[in-house]
């Protein structure tokens, strides 16, 4: 029995990782904006887009820049760095896997007109929810960007939602700050979707949670 519900919360990681990829990729692919914590891979993938990748840039960059937050965490928790957060590498190494498949799946379309775009911004935001759902439902192990916010809030006694708040802040001042002096001014990355990804992921998030406990 134990086996099954393990095996089970391991289907549940894997789909939510594969649709957390995907809805990364929608957003890319929409051009208007992405989450917070996808903001700094996508300018740094656009920096060095001309250098060859294993699994392609945004997933490369993806991975280095959760992967530090791996390390924060084991920095801040020390011995009580367990298997739960040992997990987060594999899950971060599955989680660009799914990326790269995601933006190799939507390369044959691309949406022209604003709408489309939106729309487009707007499922990868549904994507994303419902993957971040199933990966809280498998309580198996979690992103880093969402282990890092959980440890902080734990270790210091600060409110969740306000430490995601500054975790969200300081991916975007990040990304601004790489893209205006990496990329000559150019802002890439932050637009609107950045905004209603931010407002609109936790309540999809929550919807879905909602729908698995049944």
């Amino acid at each position: 029995m134990k086996v099954f519900l393990f095996c089970k919360k391991v289907v549940y990681l894997i789909l939510g990782l594969l649709f957390c990829g995907i809805g990364t990729a929608f957003a890319v692919r929409a051009n208007q904006g992405v989450s917070p914590i996808s903001a700094p891979p996508v300018v740094m993938a656009d920096m060095f887009s001309g250098i060859k990748y294993f699994g392609g840039p945004l997933a490369f960059w993806t991975v280095v820049y959760n992967g530090v937050f791996i390390f924060l965490q084991m920095f801040l928790l020390g011995r009580k760095f367990t298997l739960k957060y040992w997990l987060e590498f594999p899950a971060l190494f599955i989680f660009g896997y799914f990326i790269s498949a995601g933006m190799w799946l939507t390369q044959s379309y691309v949406p022209t007109s604003y709408i489309l775009c939106f729309v487009e911004m707007l499922l990868g935001c549904v994507a994303m929810g419902l993957g971040i759902a199933l990966e809280l439902h498998a309580d198996l192990t979690f992103l880093s960007g969402d282990g890092f916010v959980s440890v902080v809030s734990n270790k210091y006694h600060l409110n969740l939602g306000k430490v995601k708040i500054m975790f969200d802040v300081g991916c975007v001042i990040i990304a601004v700050a790489i893209s205006y002096f990496g990329l000559s001014g150019k802002i890439i990355g932050i637009r609107e979707g950045t905004i209603v990804a931010a407002l609109l992921v936790g309540p999809i998030i929550n919807m879905f949670l909602k729908f698995l406990k049944k």
